[in-house]
């Protein structure tokens, strides 16, 4: 059987655009600790596994806090 060697042409998109307001919070939900990293970090550690061609990630206007929280990462 001939095998087909496929481009990697996966791309990822990440929701964090949630306030956490049910979490009784002012912290966003993705930057929750949760064994020691944030949420959205065990997100894009998970995500990165796929060897994915692009990473992005949507968040909120208003929370630009996640901005400068994100762990810069190179995809």
């Amino acid at each position: 059987m001939k095998h087909l060697k496929m481009a990697n042409n996966l791309q990822i998109l990440i929701l964090a655009a949630g306030k956490g307001t049910r979490m009784n919070s002012d912290t966003p939900k993705v930057l929750h600790k949760v064994a020691g990293s944030s949420m959205i970090d065990h997100v894009i550690q998970k995500a990165k596994l796929l060897n994915p061609s692009k990473i992005s990630i949507m968040i909120n206007k208003n929370l630009l806090v996640l901005k400068n929280n994100i762990p810069i990462f190179n995809c």
